[in-house]
Formats: structure tokens, sequence, C-alpha cells
């Protein structure tokens, strides 16, 4: 009896610390280094360093290396003259050439930004991927890769080899970049912001959390006192400037005009192609040149859209003042 006793309270102390052991772990995770805000006070044209557009604040304890845009980006506005006039003395026979020498691409970003229709655009690239066997940057839970926090490759599950496309919602950081290899095509999509708004108002239950739940008119008070409610919500994400948000804009600068025109230039030159909203079927069409995709590639449905007899009508008066 006494050795049984004896092994019986030896057992008891390795599961004791086994399980200490894993508490501890559990607690140094939860108190693992936070994600920096970022910052656009000190940007170059040329230069962007951290998360989107951090100014090189400290990440997981060392510095955050500079980006070269010109190793990312397309390239300058002359190039591109140059290259469309080349491309205009090109023959029709060498123009069928060049297409059927274009090789489809794999490697694919594209910055899914809510309430944009982007849904409809994503079921394109899983379609594409699944279809190709390519890897995806996949969250381990749900549908959000760390939304609305700054996208760290903590938020995706690790995959063998080279992550081809990335396409859930997510908050853009300069992390994307590490995670897609050097030679993906950056893809967004926006949409007016009016429709966006009463789409996210409507869709995120803002009425609630504005403090008229239930209330018709929410939407219309909202607009008529927009700081006032605005400053009221204890969670503001989805409540202004949306779509900038998604590009990684912090929420504090969103009254700071200069720096929300070199964020905007900024994106123009990460950015590929992006696609808009109220031009869908044409914008498919450069989405199409652009990554050498077949008609059959770009077929698509629309999805996740509303009846039009579920979508808030805004007077010209409540518009203008939003815009």
């Amino acid at each position: 009896m006494t050795g049984i006793r004896s092994n019986m309270r030896t057992k008891i102390r390795y599961i004791l610390a086994f399980t200490l052991t894993v508490l501890i772990l559990f607690v140094l995770y939860l108190k693992g280094p936070k994600t920096p805000k970022p910052s656009y006070s000190k940007i170059s044209e040329d230069t962007v360093v951290g998360y989107a557009f951090n100014n090189g604040e400290k990440r997981s304890g060392a510095a955050v290396a500079p980006i070269n845009w010109k190793s990312h980006v397309r390239k300058s506005e002359k190039d591109r003259d140059n290259e469309v006039k080349e491309t205009s003395k090109i023959s029709s026979k060498q123009n069928e050439q060049y297409h059927r020498d274009c090789k489809p691409k794999v490697n694919i970003t594209l910055l899914k930004v809510h309430k944009t229709g982007s849904s409809t655009l994503q079921n394109i690239f899983l379609r594409y991927g699944d279809k190709n066997n390519l890897n995806f940057a996949i969250p381990p839970i749900g549908h959000h890769l760390g939304y609305p926090q700054y996208f760290e490759k903590k938020h995706m599950i690790p995959v063998n080899g080279a992550c081809n496309i990335y396409c859930h919602h997510s908050r853009f950081s300069s992390e994307v970049l590490d995670v897609m290899p050097p030679n993906s095509v950056y893809i967004s999509i926006l949409r007016d912001p009016v429709p966006v708004f009463e789409s996210a108002f409507t869709y995120f239950k803002m009425d609630g959390r504005a403090g008229m739940p239930g209330d018709p008119d929410a939407m219309t008070k909202f607009l008529q006192r927009p700081k006032h409610f605005y400053n009221k919500m204890r969670s503001k994400v989805h409540a202004r400037n949306v779509m900038l948000f998604d590009f990684g804009f912090p929420e504090e600068d969103f009254d700071d005009d200069s720096l929300i025109q070199k964020a905007i230039k900024m994106i123009e030159k990460q950015f590929n192609l992006i696609v808009i909203a109220e031009y869908f079927d044409e914008s498919l069409i450069l989405l199409k040149e652009l990554l050498c995709f077949s008609l059959e590639d770009i077929a698509f449905f629309k999805m996740n859209s509303r009846k039009e007899n579920s979508v808030h009508q805004l007077s010209d008066q409540l518009k203008k003042k939003y815009n």
C-alpha cells in the first residue's frame, strides 16, 4: 500500500508540474510584445517601415527594417509612360504573341476591404487557388487574419513552402509583404464611401453601439451629430473611414488631411490594381489582363449582396454631410 501511495503522489506531482508549466507559457504568450501603432508623420515617398506605414518603432523586440518601395511596387510613372509608347508600336500579330506567352500569376495579395463587394472578388481567387492547388494564408479560426489588429504572421496557419494567395479580411501591415513572395501582385477594391457607411452601419448594428438600439432613424440621427455618437462608441471599428482603416491608417490621425494624402500616394504605389465596385465588370477586364487569367477564371457570382428593399436611402443633404 505504501508503494502505491508513493506512486500516486509522484504522478500527482508530475501532473501539477505539467499544468503549472502550461499556465506559465500561456501567461507569457498573453504578455508578449504588442503590435506597435503605425505613424505616418515621418514617411518619405520612397521608403516605408514597420506596420503599414510605421516610422521605425520596434517590433517583437527588434528594430523594424526599412522596406524599399522600389523592390515591391510598380514602376515609376515615367517608365510606365515609356512602356505605353513602346506597346503602341507593337503590331497586332506581336500583341497576340504576347498574350500567348503571358503566364498566369500565382502569387496574389488581395486586401479585402469591408462592405465594398470584396467577397465577390475573394471568391474568384479562392476558386483559382483551389483549382491550381495553391497555398492560402488561412486564419486558424474564423475568417479574419487578426482583424482589427494589424496583420502579423501569428494570425495565419503556417504553410509548407510559399504562400501564394492572401485574400481573407485583415488590416494591412508590412508583415503582409514579409509573408507574400516578392513578385506578388497587390490588388484591393474601393467603393463610394456613402454606401460603404450605410452598409457597415446596418450590417454591424451600429445603432446599438451608438446608444440607439432598434431605432429606425438611428442612421439619420448619427449623421446629424456624427462626432457626438462616434465619441460615445466603445468600439469605433467600421464607424468611420472603413476603407482607409483597412489599409492600415490609424484612427487617431483621421483628421490629418496631409497624412491621409500621403497614405493615398503610398497605397497607389504599393497596389498594382484597385478595383472600383461601381465599375466592377470593367475592373475585371483589367484584372484579367494583369494576372493573365482566362475568362473562366474571372467568372463570378455576387456574394453577400443585400436586397434593394433592405438598403437605407439617404437624402442628398445627408450624403453631402457624410462626404
